[in-house]
């Protein structure tokens, strides 16, 4: 990964715990080696499923079944809530690295990255509403959306059978990750959020499944396609780095013209409408692409 990528992982390491970086085994506190001599970024995994750091079969033992589900969706199909609980990005480079996966789904594991869905008159084939968003943990198990400055947004979807896909969300989605003690460690401010295809099971109660200590994400796999844009990076601090997402996306100083980023962003968004061809301006976004696994929850 470029210099900034992997300064990113060690200092993360230390803001969230040294275990969110350990090998495939879960009991290595070793940060991850350095970078090949060229920068080459190392690649994502491959084989559609990304071990989580925490051991057992379900992190903390929160959940249980094949998805790690805390509740049931089975007296709601038409209205089914669930959490994000795996993801594996494979886009942008500067977040597909495993490492930076690895303290992402640990962050999930741990309760600290809450990401919340409700599908709202799913009860047959045709359009239905999602309702996404930030969320917390309440002490009883259930969860909420945040609100405030993280309000969750609505948009159309449209489902077949039980495999259903979205439009893109006209506001930006926003989803805070936070350390151990409550503190705000940085946030994902997403533009364009799209569910490109995601697969429920019988009950409705999982995308995808945990076997052991992996996720797998569906067949075929979930996918979802999302826009960091430069306006929003550059209002993103990460206080344990000293920099910004945007800094942190181009693996250079965003204060720099884009021509002279590492990694510059391919795509624009104007008005929550994203697509190729940037343009130079802080209008211009990294495309984010990521498969992800849900389990149902009660959202109240």
């Amino acid at each position: 990964m470029k210099k900034h990528g992997w300064l990113f992982v060690a200092v993360v390491c230390a803001a969230i715990g040294a275990a969110s970086c350990g090998d495939d085994d879960g009991g290595s506190t070793t940060p991850p080696p350095p970078p090949p001599g060229d920068g080459a970024v190392p690649p994502p995994p491959t084989d559609g499923a990304v071990p989580p750091p925490s051991g057992g079969s379900c992190p903390g033992d929160i959940g249980g079944g094949v998805c790690c589900a805390t509740a049931s969706n089975a007296d709601r199909q038409d209205a089914p809530e669930l959490r994000l609980v795996g993801i594996n990005i494979s886009a942008p480079s500067a977040l597909s690295n495993a490492a930076i996966i690895s303290l992402v789904q640990g962050a999930i594991d741990g309760q600290r990255f809450n990401w919340l869905m409700r599908l709202s008159g799913a009860d047959g084939d045709g359009e239905f509403t999602i309702e996404t968003g930030a969320g917390e943990r309440n002490s009883d198990g259930t969860y909420a959306f945040l609100g405030g400055e993280y309000p969750p947004q609505m948009f159309m979807g449209t489902l077949a059978g039980e495999t259903w896909m979205t439009g893109s969300a006209a506001m930006t989605v926003s989803i805070p990750v936070f350390n151990d003690d409550g503190s705000l460690l940085t946030v994902l401010p997403l533009d364009g959020l799209q569910v490109d295809t995601a697969t429920l099971s019988e009950m409705r109660d999982c995308i995808g499944t945990r076997s052991g200590r992996r996720w797998t994400y569906g067949s075929p796999e979930s996918a979802l396609t999302a826009y960091i844009t430069v306006a929003s990076a550059r209002e993103v601090q990460i206080e344990a780095l000293g920099m910004d997402l945007c800094s942190l996306l181009a693996g250079t100083n965003c204060m720099m013209p884009q021509s002279a980023w590492m990694n510059p962003p391919t795509a624009v968004c104007n008005g929550g409408a994203c697509s190729g061809a940037c343009d130079g301006t802080d209008n211009c976004a990294y495309e984010v692409n990521a498969s992800f696994a849900a389990a149902a929850v009660e959202i109240q």
